[in-house]
Order: C-alpha cells, then sequence, then structure tokens
C-alpha cells in the first residue's frame, strides 16, 4: 500500500458535476457518467431540486475525505449500479459509514440511457421519502 499513499496528493479521486451544494448526489463510475451528467437537468426540472452527480475515479484506495466533504450538503445520495448485489452501494456505505443513500441498478449487459436514470432517481425519491418541491 505504499504506492498509493500519496496518490491523492497528484490525483484526484472524484470528479463533480453540477450545483457542488447540491441536495441529492448521484455517484457513479466509469460508463455511467455519461448518461448521468445528461440526466441531471430532467432531474433537477422534475424534482425542483438542486442535484450533482459525483464521479468516483478511483475505488481503492476509497477517497473518503473528499467524497464525505462533497457529500455534506446532500439530503439524499443515490449510487447507480450496474450489476445485480448493489457492489458500488456497499462499498460507499462500508468505507464513509454514511446512512444517507440508496441505490439503483440496471443488469442488463446494456449501458445505462439518461431517461433510464431520470425514472429510477423518481423511484428512488418515493422509496426514501424525500420530497419532490412542487
Amino acid at each position: 500500500m505504499r504506492k498509493t499513499k500519496g496518490l491523492f496528493d497528484v490525483f484526484d479521486g472524484l470528479r463533480v458535476y453540477g450545483d457542488e451544494n447540491a441536495e441529492v448526489a448521484l455517484i457513479g463510475i466509469g460508463s455511467v457518467t455519461g448518461a448521468a451528467v445528461e440526466a441531471l437537468d430532467a432531474i433537477r426540472s422534475s424534482t425542483r431540486r438542486s442535484v450533482k452527480f459525483i464521479q468516483l475515479r478511483a475505488l481503492k484506495p476509497f477517497p473518503v475525505g473528499a467524497f464525505c466533504d462533497t457529500m455534506a450538503t446532500v439530503d439524499l445520495g443515490i449510487a447507480i449500479d450496474q450489476n445485480i448485489s448493489g457492489q458500488l452501494l456497499s462499498l460507499i456505505r462500508a468505507e464513509t459509514g454514511l446512512g444517507n443513500l440508496t441505490g439503483i441498478q440496471k443488469y442488463d449487459g446494456e449501458p445505462y440511457r439518461p431517461r433510464e436514470i431520470v425514472a429510477q432517481v423518481a423511484e428512488a425519491f418515493q422509496e426514501s421519502g424525500v420530497s419532490v418541491r412542487a
């Protein structure tokens, strides 16, 4: 682990798209980034809440400090998983201990489309009890 000790001194472990101080955060890694960033405006319009996308650029070591700082203003974090077991959500919970997280999943081998993210985020809002503003 000596090799990774100073990694975040030279490499940013995450990138934020959208409102830095958003109330809702979508969280993902890899190929989901484009679809999630594209979905931000539709989610903002339909929920009337500020929203951002946190693109994780490293999982090991997990950027705990930067991630928790980025989540400080967030009421609800939604991990976007592309597998049946919710591995990203489980990893984030294990590494950070944050409780304001839920997840959406797609595991059919096809990439996420922005409209699918928008629809699943709406369901996540209902299930989590976070209100949509009128």
